[in-house]
């Protein structure tokens, strides 16, 4: 075999390699709607909103009284402190009070559309507790991302993810969930995309 069909060889196997390894990468699995809370660098290379880099990521930097009250101390029986509402005054919800939850994190794309819309559902049904739970460590970034939205909804903050074990819940966000009490009655692992959907949802639980 001559020289040059050797380096003509060569060069068709080092072809190939590189066509397989870009092949791989561009039909590698696409994340759906559902952000992974898996993957911890998904928050990591996204930029805080209106939150310096510098900026302590402890829940009392968010000073008490900057968001709305959270309406009780605890929520599905796990008991988080208030995303900077204030806790004095609050209470364990009654057997029978419907609590509508919505598991979020600053760094969740499609939380950045339904937060809204559970704000909007959350006025129109003033007898329910509509809440979030911040599943991230930056609580400064995740009442800064609700600032930034225009979200009024009371949220509690959630550190270390002891909300989601003690629900079993799947790793990723957004997840609207529906108590009685402290009984959770209803769970979607999906993000909504209208207030009708919402209604929907817990109404068919309820």
């Amino acid at each position: 075999m001559n020289r040059n069909l050797l380096l003509g060889v060569g060069a068709m196997v080092v072809v190939t390699v590189l066509v397989i390894i870009g092949a791989l990468k561009l039909f590698s699995v696409a994340p759906g709607p559902e952000t992974s809370l898996s993957t911890e660098s998904a928050a990591e290379e996204t930029a805080d909103p209106g939150v310096d880099e510098g900026a302590s990521e402890a829940t009392n930097d968010v000073a008490p009284g900057s968001r709305p009250d959270c309406p009780a101390k605890t929520v599905g029986g796990v008991e988080l402190p208030c995303l900077g509402g204030n806790e004095a005054s609050m209470q364990n919800p009654g057997p029978n009070d419907v609590t509508v939850v919505s598991l979020w994190a600053w760094w969740c794309a499609p939380c950045r559309e339904e937060l809204p819309l559970l704000a909007e559902y959350a006025a129109a049904h003033p007898e329910l507790s509509v809440v979030g739970v911040h599943a991230d460590k930056k609580a400064a970034a995740g009442a800064a991302f609700l600032d930034e939205i225009g979200v009024d909804l009371p949220s509690y903050q959630d550190d270390s993810g002891v909300f989601a074990a003690a629900q079993e819940l799947p790793p990723v966000v957004p997840i609207l969930m529906v108590f009685r009490g402290e009984e959770r009655i209803g769970m979607f692992a999906r993000p909504f995309t209208s207030v009708e959907d919402i209604a929907s949802a817990v109404e068919g639980v309820v």
